[in-house]
């Protein structure tokens, strides 16, 4: 077995913590095939008759000799080792000393990388007792790969109401189904602390926004070698994701987010949740890698995932996928490509859709359905993914549709991915909202609304295709309509022609999107006995009182929407008295007739309104609670956690601020007596992807000369006097190149050899705009071959990862004349 080789000679140290994830080869394929087939046949006695982890090890694991020797070799080398039911998978934990006397690996540092980020280097020599492993992970912790997440640009977005109108879950809940006992997962990668998922915000949208009483569980694997996803919008990504999952079970038990270490994401992430959480009724995923790309790199990684997705199949978890956010273009190379894991044929694959004209009402809120189109941006942004594998042939499910090729087309249907986005919320503490796009949104999106159905029926439903494909033909020969059929747009991106949309199935869309109503109406009825061995019971379900989307603010206005998207309940209030219910501010919107009227929004407007949020302060500038930071630390300090900043600021990220930037929210020529004045020391800036962001960067005087953190230089700003900002790059992008003088003075080049952008940029040099170019586009995978990295930092990334977004991974708007200034100004938190 080889795996990528690192590009240096040298060695980790002996006692550097390692982790692993061995995964071994299945067994009896065939039976295993057999019994997927009858559990999805209503005909067959074993119709989703689920099994337990512990009886696929026994009927398709490795055999409890070889199993248990491969456990006695690893723990006879000194390693901790943790075991599967399953018996297809080990965890093991050591220090890189003993991995590389028992495996004869040689682990290496990647250069620029911190020592926890390693590969290996040469080929392994497994002893004779592990001949059945396929796959190790964490023996090259390089993180390869990359989020399907977009931020949109747009503050008309779909809220959790408006979604559930227009896919008919609405009409489930009203009946009182509402996901009821139901638990969910996400899978996704650890994040650096400082840098990780906003509890508090998940929590606050599950209640406030989405208005559910479903829990929120994080679940974080141990991850001794801190092997970190260092991209960025590591934490909107995931936080996106377990919002989605509520729109469709506000009234569900759980919804679990899996934290794995980075670079075993496919494998001992994949496996936690089949072996751990076989309870659960959907899983998404929101990662990727092209497939052409990853299967010749990590062979041994797609068949461990596949594995763990066929066994939760058999388990009743239904698992779905992005299908990527790079339209027929996935690898970036000019070739056609689809993603992976959406390719895997138990995969749900979810393409994306936009919707060009949504039926908003005068209150912004959406009405009902109206037709969707192939989620295509053009040449400026974001594709969903779709095409033919190249890894994998044509299920059966698919055979007679027409298709070119042999392989498995990819997605099987589709949800909203384009505009107008969705909104989500990711700041603590909570309040603001921010659009998002991408295929990250379908896939959890349609893992939620398959929970739904759960509920409804009465039990889960493991691997979908055959019915979803059954009821698709069935339209198609005018029977129950449960799709909207998507008939326009295509994937054509970067120059790759792609699929097209058209009548009936495509490799462009699927069968289209669902209507979760009609769906589940149409779906085949649970067993009438309750599955021996499983942990379900059959028989329809019980509803529960009629659901009530207005529950969280005494609303004198009815139910409407916010400004930039969710349509829930929000007081209306007189902008002359500001009169709003504890927890709220009132701001002026655009969706009523008369200026004098604004609406409850969430926020604060004196430290007494942060009672919810032990040990804040109110920032009346951003009208939020924060933590009340240190009387000691000034604008541009380096930090990890808002803690370390001052008193009423907070700690940006993201690729603008290298090692973290203490900052303030701010206004442009206000007075200094304002409460979005900047503290002494700094001035208001316009930083960030087309300089939307206005935030207090800490003062110098001489251009050119070393301030503040190290590693920043004093920069001249587009406007306002100079600052502290980290000393520019230049690097190669796509057909030109990227100048990071975009985010401080775009008309200024940078002189790499100073770090500060100086002379006048050159008209003829092409340059790329990440912000513009890259909207709605996601990270690349590390390259399988020899690879040199830039230096990194927690919330930096390698320089072979493609385009990536400038500055605040977000949208921000600043005018105090927006709804928007109120719900958006605390996007750039933590998270970008």
């Amino acid at each position: 077995m080889t795996l990528a080789q690192a590009n240096s000679t040298r060695a980790i140290p002996a006692e550097t913590p390692v982790h692993l994830g061995i995964s071994l080869a299945l067994t009896h394929a065939k039976e295993m095939a057999a019994l997927q087939q009858a559990q999805q046949d209503p005909r067959s006695a074993e119709f989703r008759r689920w099994i337990t982890p512990a009886e696929f090890g026994e009927r398709f694991g490795q055999s409890a000799q070889v199993y248990g020797e491969i456990v006695k070799t690893l723990r006879s080398g000194g390693l901790e080792v943790t075991t599967f039911p399953n018996r297809s998978f080990v965890e093991a934990r050591g220090r890189a000393g003993q991995i590389e006397a028992m495996l004869g690996a040689h682990l290496v540092p990647v250069e620029g990388q911190p020592l926890s980020v390693h590969a290996l280097e040469g080929a392994l020599h497994l002893p004779p007792s592990m001949a059945s492993v396929i796959n190790i992970s964490g023996l090259d912790t390089r993180v390869h790969t990359r989020h399907h997440l977009g931020i949109g640009s747009t503050l008309n977005s779909m809220g959790p109401q408006d979604l559930r109108k227009f896919y008919g879950a609405a009409a489930l809940h009203a009946r009182g189904f509402v996901g009821q006992g139901q638990k969910t997962a996400v899978l996704s990668t650890a994040l650096a602390p400082g840098f990780d998922v906003d509890e508090v915000a998940i929590r606050y949208f599950f209640t406030n926004i989405a208005n559910g009483s479903v829990r929120f569980v994080k679940r974080v694997i141990p991850n001794p070698q801190q092997d970190y996803d260092t991209q960025s919008g590591g934490a909107g990504e995931f936080e996106l994701d377990v919002q989605m999952h509520a729109v469709g079970i506000p009234g569900g038990d759980s919804i679990t987010l899996v934290a794995s270490p980075a670079s075993e994401v496919f494998t001992t992430g994949a496996n936690d949740i089949a072996n751990n959480l076989p309870g659960v009724t959907a899983v998404s995923i929101s990662l990727g890698i092209c497939e052409a790309n990853g299967m010749q790199a990590y062979p041994g990684e797609f068949t461990s995932l596949r594995n763990a997705v066929i066994q939760g199949g058999l388990e009743g978890q239904t698992w779905s996928a992005a299908s990527g956010d790079n339209g027929a273009n996935d690898c970036r190379n000019g070739t056609a490509a689809v993603d992976f894991p959406s390719s895997i044929p138990e995969m749900m694959a979810l393409g994306g859709t936009s919707i060009p004209n949504p039926p908003w009402n005068s209150n912004r809120a959406l009405t009902g359905y109206t037709q969707e189109v192939a989620w295509n941006d053009g040449a400026q942004g974001g594709a969903a993914g779709g095409g033919i594998s190249s890894a994998y042939m044509r299920p059966g499910y698919q055979q007679g549709l027409g298709l070119i090729g042999s392989g498995r087309s990819v997605p099987d249907i589709s949800m909203i991915a384009g505009l107008p986005g969705v909104a989500v919320s990711s700041a603590n503490p909570p309040g603001p909202l921010t659009p998002a796009e991408g295929t990250s949104v379908s896939s959890p999106l349609s893992a939620g609304m398959f929970a739904l159905m759960s509920s409804v029926v009465g039990c889960r439903f493991g691997d979908i295709h055959s019915t979803i494909y059954a009821l698709g033909t069935a339209q198609q020969d005018g029977g129950a309509i449960v799709f909207h059929d998507v008939t326009s747009g295509n994937l054509t991106s970067g120059g790759v022609t792609g699929p097209a949309a058209g009548p009936g199935y495509d490799s462009a869309t699927g069968w289209g999107s669902i209507d979760v109503s009609a769906l589940a109406a149409a779906w085949p009825a649970c067993p009438t006995v309750s599955p021996d061995g499983g942990v379900l019971d059959g028989g329809p379900g019980v509803p529960v009182a009629p659901y009530s989307a207005c529950n969280t603010i005494g609303c004198d206005g009815g139910c409407t929407t916010l400004n930039d998207g969710p349509s829930t309940c929000a007081a209306s209030c007189s902008l002359s008295t500001g009169v709003c219910p504890t927890g709220t501010v009132c701001s002026q919107g655009t969706i009523f007739s008369t200026a004098t009227r604004g609406q409850c929004v969430p926020g604060c407007s004196s430290n007494a309104d942060c009672g919810e949020f032990p040990g804040t302060i109110c920032s009346l500038c951003a009208h939020t609670c924060i933590p009340p930071g240190l009387a000691s630390a000034r604008v541009g300090d380096a930090c990890m956690a808002d803690s370390d900043c001052p008193s009423g600021g907070y700690c940006a990220g993201g690729r603008s601020f290298t090692n973290g930037y203490c900052t303030f929210d701010c206004q442009m020529n206000v007075s200094p007596t304002s409460a979005c004045a900047c503290p002494a020391a700094s001035h208001c800036g316009l930083i960030g992807r087309n300089f939307q962001s206005t935030l207090c960067v800490a003062d110098c005087t001489t251009i050119g000369s070393a301030c503040g953190q190290t590693g920043y230089i004093c920069q001249q700003q587009k406007t306002g006097g100079p600052a502290c900002l980290p000393a520019c790059t230049i690097r190669a992008l796509g057909g030109g190149t990227f100048d990071s003088c975009t985010s401080i003075n775009s008309s200024l080049a940078c002189d790499v050899a100073s770090g500060i952008c100086g002379g006048p940029r050159d008209a003829g040099t092409p340059v790329v705009d990440a912000g513009i170019a890259d909207a709605g586009m996601q990270f690349e995978e590390v390259d399988a071959g020899p690879t040199t990295l830039d230096p990194v930092s927690l919330n930096s990334v390698p320089s072979d990862l493609g385009a990536l977004p400038d500055g605040c991974n977000c949208q921000s708007v600043n005018s105090p004349l927006m709804l928007g200034a109120a719900l958006l100004l605390l996007l750039r938190r933590r998270s970008c």
